[in-house]
């Protein structure tokens, strides 16, 4: 069951997606748009909290703040991963500023990883973006502390939010490891 009319954008379309990355170790360039920034790319974390909801399993989604980058578009929790940080630590410390939501170390599973550029943007220019899966705690309530809304969507609707471009890659790579983990 998707969410009601007018409660989110409209679906987008979903752009062609380059090969991803497995483990977050990117080469420059690789899966990337065309681009001109030379700079390698910006490495960003991602969390992927799924819990088993009355809809199957749902994933926590939040809309970006208007005024930023790809403002309104919707997004998993997550940020620049720091130096000398993992992607799954980056995950869970941007899950906890973002969401509030604390999930356990050592528990994420990195699913995907996706690179993209946009020569465009005045700053970080290319992406590598690292889905990381983790359980939802059982007490998960979580609070849009850095967007302007989240909310539990069944992961099979997850299509029909508009998202920036490098998530469609890593929204299938979701779908694709939920249905090896089973109901």
């Amino acid at each position: 069951m998707n969410a009601p009319a007018g409660d989110h954008p409209p679906k987008a379309a979903i752009p062609e997606a380059g090969p991803g990355t497995p483990r977050g170790n990117v080469p420059a360039g690789a899966g990337c748009r065309a681009s001109s920034d030379p700079d390698p790319p910006t490495a960003v974390a991602v969390a992927a909290i799924v819990r088993r909801g009355e809809r199957g399993l749902e994933g926590l989604i939040a809309r970006r703040r208007e005024e930023a980058i790809r403002g309104g578009l919707w997004e998993f929790p997550g940020g620049k991963v720091e130096p000398g940080e993992r992607a799954e630590e980056a995950a869970r410390r941007e899950s906890l500023e973002e969401t509030g939501i604390r999930v356990a170390p050592g528990t994420g599973a990195v699913t995907a990883t996706a690179v993209r550029g946009d020569p465009s943007l005045p700053r970080e220019r290319t992406v590598a973006v690292t889905l990381v899966w983790f359980d939802a705690p059982a007490d998960a309530d979580p609070r849009p502390l850095g967007s302007d809304e989240c909310r539990w969507e069944a992961l099979d609707a997850l299509g029909d939010y508009r998202w920036p471009d490098a998530n469609a890659e890593l929204i299938r790579a979701l779908q694709a490891h939920a249905r090896s983990v089973g109901p």
